[in-house]
Order: structure tokens, then sequence, then C-alpha cells
């Protein structure tokens, strides 16, 4: 993710808000829109609505 944003991995923590880092809405449905097709059900409107990465991840680890 961090490389998304024009980040190292060391520079974003879980509580950090990926739209803060510099994540923009294209860029994540775009992700959101990969991850679907790939089997993951999750409604994009979750993701926006937990911005963290931590959050992210939480939401990914349940698919």
């Amino acid at each position: 993710m961090a490389g998304r944003v024009g980040l190292s991995p060391a520079e974003i923590g879980r509580e950090d808000s990926l739209f803060e880092v510099g994540l923009d809405s294209v860029t994540a449905q775009s992700l959101i829109g990969s991850w679907r097709r790939a089997g993951l059900d999750r409604h994009s409107r979750e993701f926006l609505d937990s911005p963290t990465l931590g959050e992210w991840w939480l939401l990914l680890s349940k698919g």
C-alpha cells in the first residue's frame, strides 16, 4: 500500500489514514475492484468508511 502513495513501508503505520497520506479515491476504487474480482466479498463503502491501514487490513483479512 505504501508504494501506491509514494511512501516506503516504514513511513506509514496502521493508524495512518490512507487518504491523508496520499491515496486518492480513483486508486482506492481500483484496488477495491481488483480485490472484489479476486473474490473479496466487501463493499467499497466499507473501505471508504474505514480509512486507516489497520482497518483495511482487518477488512481484507476477514474476506
